[in-house]
């Protein structure tokens, strides 16, 4: 099936260091560039101060020739999103690279969860004429990035930049979206529960128990999965990049805390007792990040725990069968409801932090607070 590729770019607002000039401008992350380029329009444009000039010595893609150019050196203010600022000393250069096509990045990202409620920092419109104004090479590149990284099994990358997430990587085409849609309306539109969902459902009820404040489960492991990796160094790198990000917005910071306490005080998440134990036979760290609703009345800052991320080995999520449809459950519930003139109903407060998991299973499920 045809694959279409993303890359890093995003729009922000840049200005100059010696006028209230400002504009929002098209950026292109490029870690194989040395520099970071501006093109002269925008140079122009915003009237930017002109440090220099350089001589570069110009090797382009699919060309074995080299050339000089003398390249004037314009210094920027780059507005990052917790409101600090970047200076940037940019060559200034002609073209970056013709117009690209943009497409709808909310679209093409639809299904897949590890991407689910992010604040990206360009969605982009299908069929915008982009034309890229900078180019961020390696000598700006990791004062952008935080190094925090959202990997799912399949679907692009997410990264986090002091300029919001940003995606690169594979997205099913057109066509293989196609596919999909109408696979998954058949599979919405049938009823009941096949031989294996029927297997896995049945068991889920023979080991479901209440102890009289909590429903408790237990993980539906595959057969197959004999061992899971720890995920620690990388739930590690993930902590530290979160909180280098949250230290630049200590609201936010204190936000994310009191969620944390808060599902700690609710018994949603417990202190492990001793975390040095070796006789566990399954032990898996969950990086976690927060997503922030402002648009929601109640629960503005979520705490999502990432179970796509893998390193070594296969994530959580591969080790899991994935639920049951119970299409035909939901059919008998609804008609139910509809037997009676009159009907509650009621929002149960964070519904699916009220289940818990097994003891046996909760070694799978550590994270760093």
């Amino acid at each position: 099936m045809l694959r279409e590729l993303y890359c890093y770019r995003l729009r922000r607002r840049l200005c100059t260091t010696q006028s209230t000039e400002r504009a929002t401008l098209r950026l292109v992350f490029n870690s194989g560039s040395h520099r970071s380029y501006i093109t002269e329009e925008v140079c122009h444009k915003l009237s930017l101060r002109i440090l220099g000039k350089k001589d570069l010595v110009i090797a382009t893609f699919g060309n074995t020739g080299k050339r000089r150019q003398s390249c004037k050196i314009a210094q920027a203010v780059l507005e990052t999103n917790d409101g600090n600022t970047l200076v940037l000393n940019l060559m200034v250069f002609p073209l970056i690279c013709e117009p690209l096509v943009g497409v709808s990045l909310r679209d093409c990202i639809r299904g897949y969860d590890h991407l689910k409620d992010l604040d990206l920092a360009d969605p982009g419109t299908n069929g915008d004429v982009i034309k890229l104004d900078i180019l961020i090479g390696l000598d700006y590149y990791w004062d952008i990035v935080s190094g925090e990284v959202l990997r799912g099994d399949s679907g692009p990358t997410a990264t986090y930049l002091s300029l919001g997430w940003l995606l690169s990587g594979p997205v099913a085409s057109d066509s293989t979206t196609l596919v999909t849609y109408l696979q998954k309306f058949w599979e919405i539109e049938s009823l009941g529960i096949c031989e294996k969902e029927s297997t896995l459902y049945d068991q889920f009820k023979k080991n479901v128990t209440f102890d009289g404040t909590r429903y408790e489960v237990t993980l539906p492991w595959r057969e197959d999965v004999s061992s899971i990796p720890d995920n620690y160094q990388l739930s590690l790198k993930r902590l530290n990049g979160l909180l280098r990000r949250l230290r630049k917005n200590p609201t936010l910071l204190e936000k994310h805390n009191k969620a944390i306490v808060t599902q700690l005080d609710s018994g949603i998440v417990e202190v492990v007792e001793n975390p040095t134990r070796t006789d566990i036979e399954r032990v898996h760290n969950l990086p976690h990040h927060c997503v922030v609703r402002g648009d929601k009345e109640t629960t503005k800052l979520r705490i999502v725990y990432d179970a796509s991320t893998r390193s070594t080995g296969p994530s959580l999520n591969e080790c899991l069968y994935v639920e049951p449809k119970f299409n035909q459950i939901i059919m008998e519930l609804l008609v139910k409801f509809r037997v009676h003139k009159c009907a509650f109903i009621a929002d149960i407060e964070k519904a699916f932090l009220m289940i818990s998991v097994g003891k046996q299973d909760r070694d799978v499920l550590k994270l760093f607070g």
